[in-house]
């Protein structure tokens, strides 16, 4: 009751780690937790909801607005986090963290952490947004590296598409981000 209704974030944020603490916390606690007014409590329920991931799709579900949270510490914490969650959606966000983040090169760090298994939804969303040409780059020498073949043959599909607009800086950068990722390869 104290995690809820307690006026003192601090009291809150005690009572979250004191049921983690016990194992009496669970899954409809954390995701009250996420829409807590302060940022902290905010914060440590992304990550304790990471225990959950796998088998509660509700709870990573209301992980998603997070992506837009006003945090800049919360929004670190989702980066981590989605790093757990194996769903397709967990990349959609990452990605969508990576390109809001992108004048931030520590959440860009923390993004591109999580970004093994999720590189090729992260690509999607990431190409949608082609003035972040940077991110792009560094998410296609990610796929390289990671020899994410699905992902990049997507990837590369998009970025030869030809429309009725000039040819756009970016993606001659993604091309040849692509390139010096295969050359170190060998």
């Amino acid at each position: 009751l104290l995690g809820r209704s307690a006026k003192d974030a601090k009291v809150r944020l005690q009572a979250l780690g004191t049921l983690d603490g016990l194992r009496a916390l669970t899954p409809e606690f954390v995701m009250a937790a996420l829409q807590d007014p302060h940022f902290a409590v905010r914060e440590h329920a992304v990550r304790l909801s990471e225990s959950w991931l796998a088998g509660s799709a509700p709870l990573g579900e209301a992980l998603l607005p997070l992506v837009k949270d006003p945090s800049v510490r919360v929004r670190y914490q989702l980066a981590f986090t989605l790093g757990e969650w194996d769903s397709p959606i967990a990349g959609q966000a990452l990605g969508e963290l990576a390109v809001n983040g992108a004048d931030d090169p520590h959440l860009q760090t923390a993004v591109m952490t999580s970004a093994a298994r999720h590189v090729g939804e992260m690509l999607v969303v990431a190409m949608q947004n082609p003035q972040q040409g940077k991110v792009i780059e560094q998410l296609l020498g990610f796929a390289s590296a990671a020899n994410d073949e699905p992902a990049l043959i997507k990837s590369l599909a998009v970025v030869a598409q030809i429309a009725d607009a000039p040819v756009e800086a970016w993606r001659f950068s993604a091309v040849a981000g692509l390139l010096d990722s295969l050359d170190r390869r060998k």
